[in-house]
């Protein structure tokens, strides 16, 4: 991709900063038992793979738990499109994310094991900690962020396409960090 393709991103990228530490959300949840708070993005973005550029998805557009996370096509539709909601602790430090489907309102889920498909599930960072996600910025040469990196918080695994595969329908799941393009992700702004 061009530099020009990337500084047109270098927005949508700051605004999801921005939505990461607290410096635009929604209302804020608190959990009684752990004081946690989950300040609610309010801009939807496709996250998509460097390697095809086909976003994350939930598989047929599920509304149901459990319900598959792949790369797919870019059909426009709510299934390809997340928000980034801020999760802080009692004391207001920043946790992470968790990653919330705008078409069935769940959040972006693992089993914790390495290669296994993620899935959505109700968003709760308190009853299901492994939902939180932080990001690692790559920069090109003048500055610009050129692509994502998202690192489970319990897990310490890694956002990455199954088997470097650019198929339709692969499986987006958590594996070891391997510096691959497969776990390169690049953000795009929607409405």
């Amino acid at each position: 991709m061009s530099i020009q393709h990337f500084r047109r991103f270098a927005v949508a990228v700051v605004a999801v900063a921005a939505v990461a530490i607290g410096a635009v959300s929604g209302a804020g949840v608190a959990n009684a038992d752990t004081g946690d708070t989950v300040s609610q993005g309010t801009t939807a973005y496709w996250i998509a793979p460097t390697i095809d550029s086909m976003p994350m998805a939930v598989a047929d557009a599920s509304n149901s738990p459990g319900a598959r996370v792949i790369q797919w096509y870019n059909t426009g539709g709510n299934e390809q499109k997340w928000y980034f909601d801020g999760v802080y602790n009692s004391t207001g430090n920043y946790l992470g994310f968790l990653l919330r489907n705008k078409n069935s309102g769940q959040c972006l889920d693992t089993d914790g094991v390495p290669g296994d498909t993620l899935f959505q599930n109700y968003c709760d960072p308190n009853g299901r900690p492994q939902q939180i996600f932080n990001n690692v910025a790559d920069y090109d040469y003048y500055g610009y962020p050129i692509d994502w990196r998202y690192q489970n918080s319990r897990s310490g695994l890694w956002l990455d396409v199954n088997g470097d595969s650019l198929n339709p329908g692969t499986g987006i799941d958590l594996w070891f960090q391997n510096w691959n393009d497969n776990q390169n992700f690049f953000l795009t702004q929607t409405s």
